[in-house]
């Protein structure tokens, strides 16, 4: 066979090949690419509403609720032999010398990945249920159970968690170290009333009323379990430098529990009930996720200068009793920004939450301490940033959690959680999918 007839049987096997980018291929070629850009593209539209609730500015909210992407392929070859029998070399008065039999291979291939995106603003009702009706019981459960840290947890969707507003650091404190001990469960249930009048309990974190219901937010009780089996060894809370890791860990819960039992009277020997039926003593209350972004009005989202992040995030991280879990910073006014101050803190923390007794000095000493936390650091500047896990720029500022903040990470998609969880399922009809897969 003549050379050309095997280039052009070569260009159709090497162009048919190409086929291979559809099919399976195309989905290895597409699908993390657009995993990745719809994930990037929410946080940084989560960072941007904690900026505006920073600045008194209303949140907004826009989803990507469908992506159809359509994959095509095609290709062509198309070949041809002139001069069939002539004889190379001969010269012919009328035509020159003749070149013989003369063959070309032509050939074509298009790719093309397009996608029809469908965003939808959230507003209406999805907005108010999103952003504005409060946290239920038993999506803080989910939370505690998916390992989100308690401290994290309580600080972004609990308002108030003890009979007294003074209590509630103090709540929250003794809470957070049974967790740290791995001593207490959460559980999630409904109040409904008994035959006689009277209140009866029903319903679970796994078999409770679902968020939909009218009750979830306001009857739903949250209840502490006391579980004092296989407990963490103190070491392994903080630093072995620090005085508490040589506490035994059954006597530390005893008094950690006693302790809080008092804030809670009437409460059964091993289960606190925090219950959400207003009553004329104590009801506890939660927030919502416009309640969770508005915590950059405080201290809990701290904005500040790459300088100030990377000091205070020093300070924490050398700081002999600091808890080994990543929950949070302490972060004390910038003329009290000293090692010996922030190591102060937190082995305060530690050892105020051991005192079986709650006193004035207690509530004031937890009060300021626990009012000077940054779960999230939020750092900013002029300039674009080098090392950030997401990044948004607002009026010519830039906005961003450094990649290397794991605290801040974690809390940063505790937030993404919340705001994930209130939101309503997609009520809008979805886009006829037409996706080709051909061999």
């Amino acid at each position: 066979m003549p050379k050309y007839s095997w280039m052009a049987l070569v260009g159709v096997g090497l162009l048919s090949g190409c086929g291979s980018m559809t099919g399976p291929p195309s989905i290895t070629a597409s699908r993390t690419f657009y995993n990745e850009v719809i994930h990037d593209t929410s946080s940084e539209q989560l960072l941007l509403n904690i900026v505006r609730a920073k600045n008194y500015e209303t949140p907004n909210f826009i989803d990507v609720s469908e992506a159809d992407a359509t994959v095509s392929f095609t290709s062509g070859v198309n070949g041809g032999l002139s001069g069939i029998g002539a004889v190379p070399g001969i010269h012919s008065t009328s035509a020159g010398t003749i070149a013989g039999q003369v063959g070309g291979v032509t050939g074509n291939f298009n790719y093309a990945d397009s996608a029809l995106v469908r965003y939808a603003p959230v507003q209406g009702y999805p907005l108010i249920q999103q952003v504005s009706s409060p946290i239920a019981p038993v999506s803080i459960v989910h939370m505690f159970n998916s390992d989100f840290g308690l401290a994290d947890v309580l600080e972004f969707s609990v308002d108030r968690l003890a009979p007294g507003y003074t209590d509630n650091y103090v709540a929250q404190d003794r809470m957070v170290m049974l967790d740290q001990f791995g001593a207490i469960v959460l559980a999630a249930g409904a109040e409904e009333e008994g035959s006689g009048g009277g209140k009866r309990h029903r319903g679970s974190a796994a078999a409770g009323p679902s968020r939909d219901s009218a009750e979830d937010s306001s009857t739903q009780n949250l209840n502490v379990i006391l579980h004092p089996g296989s407990l963490h060894p103190s070491g392994f809370i903080a630093g072995r430098d620090c005085t508490f890791a040589e506490q035994s860990p059954d006597a530390a819960v005893t008094k950690l529990w006693s302790g809080l039992r008092q804030l809670y009277r009437g409460s059964a020997a091993n289960m606190i009930t925090l219950r959400g039926a207003a009553t004329s003593d104590f009801f506890f209350t939660t927030r919502s996720a416009i309640g969770a972004l508005k915590e950059g009005e405080v201290d809990t989202i701290h904005f500040a200068t790459p300088e100030e992040a990377a000091e205070i995030r020093a300070l924490n991280n050398a700081a002999p009793c600091r808890i080994n879990a990543n929950i949070f910073y302490f972060n004390p006014p910038a003329d009290k920004r000293t090692p010996d101050e922030v190591n102060i803190m937190w082995s305060s923390y530690l050892a105020d939450a051991l005192v079986p007794r709650v006193d004035q000095d207690i509530r004031a000493r937890t009060i300021w301490r626990d009012t000077h936390r940054a779960f999230i650091i939020v750092e900013q500047g002029p300039g674009v940033p080098q090392n950030a896990y997401v990044a948004v720029n607002k009026r010519g500022t830039w906005y961003w959690i450094d990649n290397d903040d794991l605290v801040s990470k974690a809390n940063f998609g505790l937030l993404n959680e919340i705001v994930t969880i209130q939101a309503v399922p997609e009520t809008r009809q979805p886009l006829t999918p037409s996706i080709s897969v051909g061999r």
